[in-house]
């Protein structure tokens, strides 16, 4: 009866190794950083370009309230250079793309200005009337552009993306090292129980490891020995 000190030792099979538990890990591990940075940059890109459009809306509505009442004595006295001095004020902020005003009693367009390069969707538009003692005087129209925000949009999404790139890389380099550091421990402790019940030591314990991944298999070996 042969023992089993005695059997042939299973040879390798002279292939090629070419897979590593280390790499799979780290590619793994990458690719749910990779993930979870692409949702993250998305959701916050989305929440501040919601946010933004808010606030443009905000800013909209408080032009026209300031313009309204800055307009209203012009107007009514028909200054229309002074009419002009107000209105180029609030033209020559970097949101507002068109803005103009118009007497009604004359039916005079007194300003009409527009930027001219921001396309239809991308403006906030608001159109109201000038009051004077309840008296229509005026309509203003004024529109809004969001192309002020895109530049801040593009650094924050060009940051997010510089970041998340920097996660990836420092993950890639040294997760590979602590996993081969980590997996290590475990493995050379497996072999050594191995060549122990190899050598015809059977009376291997449970003390002799201490991994859950392991354990598994090295209770199959006690239970052949």
């Amino acid at each position: 009866m042969t023992s089993k000190s005695d059997k042939t030792p299973i040879k390798p099979s002279g292939l090629e190794k070419t897979r590593s538990i280390s790499r799979n890990l780290t590619f793994s591990l990458v690719f749910i950083v990779i993930i979870a940075t692409t949702l993250v940059v998305a959701v916050n890109y989305s929440f501040i370009t919601i946010n933004q459009k808010a606030e443009l809306e905000r800013k909209a509505d408080e032009y026209v309230q300031y313009l309204v009442e800055s307009l209203e004595l012009s107007i009514w006295s028909i200054n229309d250079e002074n009419v002009e001095k107000i209105a180029d004020s609030y033209f020559n902020n970097e949101l507002v793309a068109r803005l103009k005003i118009i007497e009604e009693n004359r039916r005079l367009v007194l300003y009409n200005k527009n930027k001219g390069d921001e396309l239809e969707s991308d403006l906030i538009k608001r159109s109201t009337k000038i009051l004077h003692d309840g008296k229509v005087i005026g309509h203003l129209e004024l529109s809004l552009t969001a192309k002020a925000f895109q530049e801040s949009k593009r650094m924050i999404l060009w940051s997010s993306m510089i970041t998340g790139i920097t996660i990836i890389i420092g993950v890639i380099l040294t997760s590979r090292y602590f996993l081969r550091m980590l997996l290590s421990r475990p493995f050379q402790q497996l072999t050594k129980n191995i060549d122990d019940f190899a050598e015809g030591n059977y009376e291997i314990s449970s003390s002799d490891f201490r991994y859950i991944e392991t354990d598994s298999l090295m209770q199959k070996f006690i239970a052949m020995g």
